[in-house]
């Protein structure tokens, strides 16, 4: 690929970025509804453990490289994590 095209896929990337960090923990509030105000039946805790435990390693690794895209995503996915574990064990 030629330089010049490879840098505006960068550029196009970079101003994308922010907005899809946020889609994916948006696309998981209706689990985190469910879990905590109608039925949490069907909804793993392991998989969500190892979803948050997974994700700490991300996390490590994005402040490692300083990489502050990924350090906001990571966060807000322990937050959403943490907070579906939490209620498939208080509810």
């Amino acid at each position: 690929m030629n330089q010049p095209k490879l840098q505006k896929i960068e550029e196009w990337n970079e101003k994308i970025m922010m907005p899809v960090i946020f889609v994916g923990p948006i696309l998981s509030l209706p689990q985190l509804y469910n879990v905590w105000f109608e039925s949490h039946q069907g909804v793993s805790v392991i998989t969500w453990t190892a979803y948050f435990v997974t994700q700490i390693f991300w996390l490590i690794h994005a402040f490692k490289y300083r990489d502050s895209a990924n350090i906001l995503a990571g966060v807000l996915w322990l937050i959403i994590e943490f907070l579906i574990i939490l209620g498939l064990f208080v509810r």
